[in-house]
């Protein structure tokens, strides 16, 4: 397991999950990897939409955007597409965007992303 980089929690290892959410993030948001992860927020969002979009749904985003890096994350269809949506919409705005009926959690940024960007 790696090392977090700086601004993020420490005490939380880099796992391949969390790399596959990094990866993605990067890809629907347009932002590299280092200003998500000094965001401290990776793994708190990471866990909004596994737990949101279920377990199911939250592979089949990782799968379908991940398995062809260079594919425009624009081709992705039906819930995929919504899902993809949510997602990013989390990492702009902090909040959720409902994919179903019922999602939109209230997630608390640390004190210290204030004013960084992507929320």
């Amino acid at each position: 397991m790696s090392r977090r980089a700086a601004g993020t929690d420490a005490g939380v290892p880099i796992t391949d999950g969390t790399r596959r959410f990094i990866s993605l993030s990067a890809r629907l948001t347009g932002f590299d990897r280092a200003e998500l992860e000094v965001t401290g927020l990776v793994e708190t969002y990471r866990a909004v939409a596994a737990q949101e979009l279920g377990a199911e749904r939250y592979e089949r985003l990782l799968n379908e955007a991940l398995h062809e890096p260079q594919k425009p994350t624009a081709t992705l269809r039906g819930e995929s597409r919504a899902a993809a949506q949510a997602v990013t919409h989390l990492w702009y705005t902090a909040v959720g965007r409902a994919v179903h009926e019922g999602w939109c959690p209230r997630v608390p940024m640390p004190r210290a992303s204030y004013g960084r960007r992507p929320v």
